[in-house]
């Protein structure tokens, strides 16, 4: 499916409501799409937590829960990829999916809606998710968007980052590391694949163009260059939870039953060299 506004355009999967093209001024935004792979390529939606649960295994109210093993010995980046969704509103520049996210490695089940919005160079992304069953749910959000960089990319915005410690390469210990904003660049030479605190909007500047991402809830991001972004991209990914959020409880937030919660995300891109 398609949704546009002029020159803006986004193509949008109903497995997973993952967005495998985003073109701004008829120009491409994101790494091609892989819909066997959808964390390696264009914007996967994760959700109900990103990034990766240890062994797949947490405790909540007292049980212990096991969820589905992707990326063994591990889970990663949610429910939601595998989920076919249903087409509740499709207009010309907008388009609402929805679903029901269930599992017996998830307390209750959760209905979901995503909306998203294009409009001149930016896409909106809401997700809405109510518990429908008897049980408190944990939730987290994020998007894995591999923004095309054209050789040259630096994240602006303070003199230094706040990454958190891993433990085990992927699980933070709850210790962390400043780590200055002149290393975060694709001239440092260094290769991440990191998570680090940051709330407010996040700058990305690249060889032609510029992206700012914000969303309502986000307090963390995962940066990743490394060898899916195929030297020509790179993962920026916004978070509202640390990796293992289940288990650390690092940004986790808890739904209610009956109750619901709203996500929100904006990506923005201004271009160095319009046409």
């Amino acid at each position: 499916m398609e949704i546009r506004s002029g020159d803006a355009m986004a193509t949008i999967e109903r497995e997973g409501g993952y967005i495998s093209s985003l073109k701004f001024s008829g120009r491409e935004i994101l790494l091609d799409g892989d819909m066997k792979n959808k964390t390696h390529g264009g914007c996967a939606i994760l959700f109900p937590y990103p990034n990766r649960i240890r062994d797949g295994k947490y405790r909540w109210g007292g049980t212990e829960y096991h969820l589905p093993i992707n990326s063994p010995p591990n889970s990663i980046h949610g429910l939601l990829n595998d989920t076919t969704l249903e087409i509740g509103s499709l207009q010309e520049d907008r388009l609402i999916l929805k679903g029901i996210i269930s599992n017996s490695g998830y307390p209750s089940p959760v209905s979901v809606e995503i909306h998203y919005s294009i409009r001149n160079n930016s896409l909106g992304i809401e997700l809405h998710a109510e518990n429908r069953g008897k049980l408190q749910v944990p939730v987290a959000f994020g998007i894995h968007p591999y923004f095309l960089h054209g050789g040259q990319w630096a994240l602006q915005g303070p003199e230094e980052y706040k990454f958190l410690k891993y433990e085990d390469r992927y699980f933070p210990n709850g210790d962390s590391y400043s780590v200055p904003a002149m290393d975060m660049r694709s001239e440092s030479g260094l290769e991440f694949d990191s998570c680090f605190e940051f709330k407010g909007d996040m700058k990305l500047k690249c060889r032609d163009r510029v992206f700012l991402i914000s969303g309502n809830r986000t307090g963390y991001y995962v940066i990743y260059n490394g060898k899916w972004c195929r030297s020509v991209s790179v993962a920026l990914e916004p978070m509202t939870a640390a990796p293992d959020s289940y288990n650390n409880h690092l940004g986790i937030d808890v739904i209610e039953p009956g109750e619901s919660k709203e996500f929100k995300v904006e990506l923005n891109c201004s271009f160095i060299d319009q046409k």
